[in-house]
C-alpha cells in the first residue's frame, strides 16, 4: 500500500511530537544565533555547513547541555542527523 506524503509526516509527527516541537524550538533559537531575532524562521544553509563535525560533536556530549542554546545535545543532534538524512535526499532524488 503507498502512503501519501501527508500520511507519513502525521505517522512521523504522532510517534515523535516531543522531540520535534524541541527540534523546532531549537531550529528558533538558531535561526536567532545566525540571522538576528527579525530574520523569518528559514534554514541558512550557507552559514552552517559542517553537518558530520557537529553531529560528531553533539553525539559526544550526549547527556550534557549545549551552552549557546541551552538546548539538551541530544535535540541539536537530532536536527543533525536530520540535515544529513534532508541533504542527502535531496541529492539522491532520482534515486527515489
Amino acid at each position: 500500500m503507498k502512503h501519501t506524503d501527508e500520511q507519513c509526516i502525521e505517522v512521523a509527527v504522532s510517534y515523535f511530537r516531543d522531540a520535534l516541537i524541541a527540534i523546532g524550538r531549537h531550529s528558533i533559537k538558531a535561526n536567532e544565533k545566525h540571522n538576528g531575532t527579525d530574520a523569518p524562521v528559514e534554514w541558512a544553509r550557507d552559514k552552517s555547513k559542517d553537518h558530520w563535525g557537529s553531529w560528531g560533536r553533539h553525539l559526544s556530549a550526549l547527556g550534557t547541555i549545549d551552552e549557546e542554546t541551552g538546548s539538551p545535545h541530544h535535540v541539536p543532534w537530532a536536527w543533525r542527523t536530520l540535515a544529513i538524512v534532508q541533504l542527502y535526499l535531496e541529492a539522491n532524488k532520482k534515486q527515489q
